[in-house]
């Protein structure tokens, strides 16, 4: 995917569906000959303004352009007729829009020239200058702001603006107020500030780290990311200064991409126009933020009711899971970025901790070696064991679902059979949990294993329980899933132990690359 594709894939997830629309009604909007209102370049344009929050200057042009408006016209609604009094607004309607308005009525207050090029406005602290070529973007971006935030709140900003305008001072404060209101407005349409500085800084990384026409994301390059942003004093500010940090930035980033794009299809299935990242899509099929399937962690499921009333997995199993799990599909593909967040990150924690307690220098550099690190190898083996008790809690759900505790015929008899009809014909149909669908010995191993899980939930007394029973039900299918993606990445890690390069030597390499950087990060403070 191209790094322009995929950047557009990104602004387009972080859209809300009302922006969305809001933008496709501008680009959408025709001129009396059924032309495009405005140019694809004007739309285009305006959307990444708004999209990646760079519409300041544009909106400072706007409350400059609308008081030399004011200055030319006659009556009331002066702004009003400019901005929508002009049916294909292109640089060259505007200009004669002018010429002849000025022409007719000359300028109500003094300052303020035209020539072949645009706009001259002198103020009583400075010169202001505006082309012709500009005023198109800014009429969009005028209807824009009244739709986001509404006519009159507009209209009282510029006639606060146009009653005292004789400096730029009073011009700046116009564009301050809108720039707040549309800034408010953004905060439920858009991600925030921080998250859209995050992903500028991966972009700008992957222009200048590869080739700039492609999205190239890997393990070493998501490392390679991390080193440069942490290259200074640990005092530093920045989004990205733990590794974990940082891999999950690009988990982010590349779901934005898959978000993006997945709406992106599905827009162009009722398409409005050709151009994506001008707003040209349907709005009534983005039904979504994001596309079907996106991936939801698993532990998500068993820290909500009712699966929480029982404990399928302790702190530490949960911890040692949790950015695995969160990762997803995407932790297959960047299988070494998991690993070394694991260990790596667990050391990094370590070290954060003990400068917040002001613990003794000495023990902070012990840590900053990583002498104490895990290797991949015994981590790999503690995802096994977590794997394992997966597979034992899973068993231990199986017998509470269909064990003796539950009148398991009764269960059977009162359950309509995959939903068929009373009169259907059932002879052929076991239902799911019915005793008559496992074996003795897949009984027997689910209960032994029920009996010895000594956690909250695995006992014969709650099995009583309906509120329990309907949270093994839900937090069965949570650990099928769990375990399910830990064994695939397992089979990935395997893959990259039978490597030429195995996981040892990437662990003694990956372990002077980390201790250098935390020397750098942390290693001077006293």
């Amino acid at each position: 995917m191209e790094i322009v594709e995929a950047t557009g894939h990104v602004l387009e997830a972080g859209k809300s569906s009302e922006l969305t629309a809001l933008l496709a009604t501008v680009a959408d909007a025709t001129a009396m000959d059924g032309e495009p209102r405005f140019a694809p370049k004007t739309c285009h344009d305006l959307a990444r303004a708004i999209v990646c929050r760079k519409y300041a200057t544009g909106i400072l042009q706007l409350c400059h352009l609308v008081n030399a408006v004011d200055a030319c016209g006659s009556g009331k609604d002066r702004w009003e007729r400019f901005f929508f009094g002009i049916d294909k607004v292109r640089g060259t309607a505007i200009r004669a829009w002018l010429t002849q308005t000025v022409t007719e009525n000359d300028w109500r207050r003094p300052g303020f020239e035209l020539d072949s090029t645009g706009l001259h406005m002198a103020y009583g602290d400075g010169e202001f200058a505006l082309g012709y070529g500009r005023m198109p973007f800014l009429t969009a971006l005028l209807e824009t702001v009244i739709a986001m935030i509404g006519y009159e709140p507009v209209d009282q900003v510029f006639s606060n603006m146009t009653a005292q305008a004789t400096d730029q001072e009073e011009i700046k404060n116009a564009a301050n107020s809108l720039n707040r209101l549309i800034y408010d407005w953004l905060r439920d349409h858009l991600p925030g500030t921080q998250t859209a500085e995050k992903f500028e800084a991966i972009v700008n990384f992957l222009k200048s780290n590869g080739d700039k026409n492609s999205v190239l994301i890997s393990d070493e390059n998501i490392l390679k990311f991390w080193q440069q942003q942490n290259n200074g004093h640990a005092d530093a500010n920045g989004d990205f200064r733990t590794f974990r940090s940082a891999v999950g930035g690009f988990i982010d980033f590349l779901r934005a991409v898959e978000t993006g794009s997945s709406q992106s299809s599905v827009s162009y299935a009722r398409s409005l126009g050709t151009d994506r990242e001008a707003g040209e899509v349907d709005p009534m099929v983005l039904d979504e933020d994001a596309p079907a399937g996106a991936w939801q962690t698993p532990l998500a499921q068993l820290d909500s009711p009712p699966a929480d009333a029982i404990k399928f997995l302790n702190k530490r199993e949960r911890e040692e899971l949790d950015f695995l799990m969160d990762c997803g599909p995407l932790a297959i593909d960047l299988p070494l970025s998991v690993l070394r967040s694991d260990v790596f990150g667990a050391v990094q924690a370590r070290i954060t901790q003990a400068l917040r307690r002001k613990e003794k220098q000495k023990h902070v550099l012990n840590l900053l070696v990583c002498d104490d690190a895990e290797s991949y190898g015994q981590r790999t083996e503690r995802y096994h064991d977590h794997e394992q008790h997966l597979l034992r809690v899973q068993k231990a759900v199986l017998h509470a679902l269909t064990g003796d505790a539950i009148d398991v015929e009764e269960v059977d008899t009162q359950r309509d059979p995959a939903g068929l009809p009373e009169d259907a014909d059932t002879t052929n149909v076991v239902s799911l949990f019915s005793s008559k669908a496992m074996s003795d010995d897949v009984r027997q191993e689910g209960e032994e294993t029920f009996k010895h899980l000594n956690r909250k939930g695995f006992s014969d007394n709650d099995l009583d329980d309906p509120e329990i029973m309907e949270g093994f039900s839900v937090g069965a299918g949570a650990l099928v899933q769990a375990r399910d993606h830990l064994a695939d990445y397992l089979v990935v890690l395997a893959r990259l132990q039978a490597a030429d390069e195995d996981l040892e030597q990437t662990f003694s390499t990956d372990q002077e690359v980390f201790k250098t950087l935390f020397t750098v990060m942390y290693g001077e403070r006293k």
